[in-house]
């Protein structure tokens, strides 16, 4: 991108938001704070990225502030707006998605002033809930004790299939690995007998599994009958999945769609990350189908899993919240849950009530890694 920094006498700053342009140094900024931005492979650019993200989303519109120095953007603070079903109320949402500070110019106050400015601009707006999803463990505590920051109602379940332990280990070390080797074996035996007395079920021969390119309208009726069901779940609209899903500045995803008699019964989201050529990791982005159609999902998962078997990846993960239907489906599948990884889920509430305060079922709840920005 060519922006050439020189930072040696930055001494003031100010904070503003976006102004059309920015995007520019804002996606150099990311690149180099995080030295690599973002963290899976893509086939465009990462400034192509940013635009998908931010600026061409279904709301076509951001909140995104930068921290401005001797003419240069030092620090940035972005997000997007989305909508969100909860508890049969229509609301808007807010997902905080990347924050940085150039390295040569951290502890200077930056970090926390963006943090604070972006509550003042949040409470100025529509915005009920704003989400924010970490596994680094320092970054999960600090957010733990901040004010006006509540953790999720129901817990994240990490969920991982993985073939060799030994390779995982190898590839990625985790503390107290000899105890975590023994118990993954535990629960796989256990995982191994379930999978042979539970038997994949008939779908029935006039259902049909496809890949598709892109949503058609079908999906709107689809996404009407599913939201009746969840008292939380991110927008699955046509605009939205076409936008989440099947951009390819979004990344590199296979999009699976079951049919019956021209009727969406459900999809799956999935893609092999291989930012790390000697390591490549699959995940299960999405899958959503219609009430009680657990035959369909675990048709989607297992159709997903052959694929990736057919491609040797080793491990496979899913995020999930606990108790979800779609535990099941995972489970009969061979996927375990990953007690070594952790994630933080954290909401903000806005304008004077918390909508998530209210006792809600978590097996009407549903997230994945489709409602963050991963890849």
């Amino acid at each position: 991108m060519g922006i050439k920094w020189n930072l040696s006498n930055l001494s003031e700053y100010h904070i503003r938001e976006y102004q059309p342009g920015d995007e520019v140094e804002i996606a150099e900024l990311l690149v180099t704070a995080f030295k690599g931005w973002p963290k899976f492979d893509l086939d465009c650019s990462p400034l192509d990225h940013w635009r998908w993200k931010y600026i061409d989303n279904p709301l076509k519109t951001n909140s995104v502030l930068v921290a401005v120095s001797d003419s240069h953007i030092v620090g940035c603070i972005c997000g997007y707006y989305f909508k969100i079903l909860v508890n049969g109320e229509n609301l808007l949402g807010q997902h905080g998605g990347d924050l940085a500070v150039h390295p040569d110019y951290r502890k200077s106050g930056i970090f926390s002033e963006l943090r604070l400015q972006k509550y003042e601009l949040l409470s100025n707006t529509d915005t009920k809930l704003s989400f924010f999803l970490s596994t680094n463990p320092i970054v999960i505590e600090s957010m733990k004790k901040r004010v006006r920051v509540n953790d999720f109602p129901h817990a994240l379940t990490g969920m991982v299939r993985i073939k060799d332990f030994d390779m995982q280990l190898e590839k990625m070390p985790i503390e107290n690995s000899l105890v975590n080797k023994y118990g993954f074996l535990s629960l796989k035996t256990l995982s191994n007998i379930r999978n042979r007395i539970m038997k994949q079920p008939d779908i029935g021969s006039n259902v049909f599994i496809k890949k598709i390119s892109a949503f058609d309208e079908r999906v709107d009726e689809f996404w009407k009958e599913v939201n009746d069901n969840h008292d939380f779940i991110f927008e699955r609209s046509r605009e939205y999945l076409n936008w989440r899903y099947c951009d390819s500045r979004a990344g590199k995803f296979i999009v699976e769609q079951a049919e019956e008699d021209g009727k969406i019964l459900g999809y799956i989201v999935y893609n092999i990350n291989r930012i790390r050529s000697d390591y490549p990791v699959g995940s299960i982005i999405d899958i959503l189908t219609l009430p009680k159609r657990l035959d369909i999902a675990q048709a989607l998962v297992k159709n997903a899993v052959d694929f990736f078997d057919e491609q040797d990846i080793n491990l496979i993960k899913y995020i999930n919240i606990e108790k979800n239907p779609n535990e099941i489906a995972l489970k009969n599948n061979g996927f375990l849950d990953s007690r070594w990884n952790k994630y933080g889920f954290f909401y903000t509430p806005y304008g004077g009530e918390d909508k998530l305060s209210e006792p809600l079922a978590a097996n009407r709840f549903h997230f994945t890694f489709g409602d963050t920005d991963s890849g």
